[in-house]
């Protein structure tokens, strides 16, 4: 016999408590989380705790599902599902800053995401929405380094960037030389290849190093102008303004987070 206030664990531990009771088949009850997330059931899945809170950190220790419309993937059994953009967004987003096994773990050693985001259905209401301004088919990254500093994944501080915008933003460590540069045959520096093979050679390595900085601003600047017209406003005057060289240099400071 199951009655109001009998509490019991799902097979995860999670402790819920019976709330309401009209027959074996409708039981009502609630978890003992700060959610307070209530369901009703069959009394036999009550018993044995064979039900599940959306409101469970299961991803990485951090991350739920929530309530809402947003699913996490699409499809039919026979031809199989994927998962949906918002969904992939927000794995890879978690992933990155929770992720013990994640592959380059330390590039993310000071990322953190705002608890509001540790919600799939939040997260995803802010991607849908930003995702259909934008009004395109491209593909879109989440960026978070454009509007803040990139230690943030917030609403404040994160947008959509179309691939190559965003793959020029980030900055990968590469070898002992300063980003950028490669020595020549005679003992000179100049900007890697991919820039142009035009490029000064320079008698120090620093004077290449900010040569390529100056490229590097310039392509971005270059194609915000391309992808203007999918840009949101404030991130495309932004991407024309910000001083970006602290992603690729130790002679630049990295700037305090600031609402874009």
């Amino acid at each position: 016999m199951i009655k109001v206030g009998d509490r019991f664990k799902t097979i995860r531990g999670e402790e819920y408590v019976v709330v309401e009771y009209l027959n074996y088949d409708n039981v009502t009850v609630e978890f003992c989380d700060d959610h307070r997330y209530r369901l009703t059931t069959d009394g036999k899945y009550i018993k044995n705790g064979q039900i599940k809170n959306p409101y469970s950190p299961r991803i990485f220790g951090v991350g739920y599902f929530g309530v809402g419309g947003y699913k996490a993937k699409v499809g039919n059994p026979q031809v199989g599902y994927s998962r949906t953009p918002e969904y992939q967004a927000w794995m890879n987003m978690m992933s990155r800053c929770y992720d013990k096994n994640y592959i380059n773990p330390h590039l993310y050693s000071d990322v953190m995401v705002v608890k509001s985001w540790h919600c799939f259905q939040d997260f995803a209401e802010w991607y849908y929405t930003q995702r259909k301004d934008t009004n395109t088919e491209l593909k879109l990254c989440l960026d978070k380094d454009v509007l803040g500093d990139g230690s943030m994944y917030s609403p404040e501080f994160c947008c959509l960037l179309p691939f190559k915008i965003n793959s020029l933003i980030v900055s990968i460590p590469r070898g002992n030389r300063l980003p950028g540069v490669v020595s020549t045959s005679k003992g000179r520096f100049r900007v890697s290849y991919s820039y142009g093979k035009k490029a000064t050679e320079h008698e120090h390595e620093k004077d290449a190093h900010l040569e390529y900085l100056n490229l590097k601003l310039i392509q971005i600047r270059n194609l915000a102008n391309e992808y203007r017209e999918i840009l949101r406003p404030h991130v495309y005057e932004t991407l024309m303004t910000k001083d970006f060289r602290y992603k690729f240099s130790p002679f630049f400071e990295k700037p305090e987070n600031r609402i874009g």
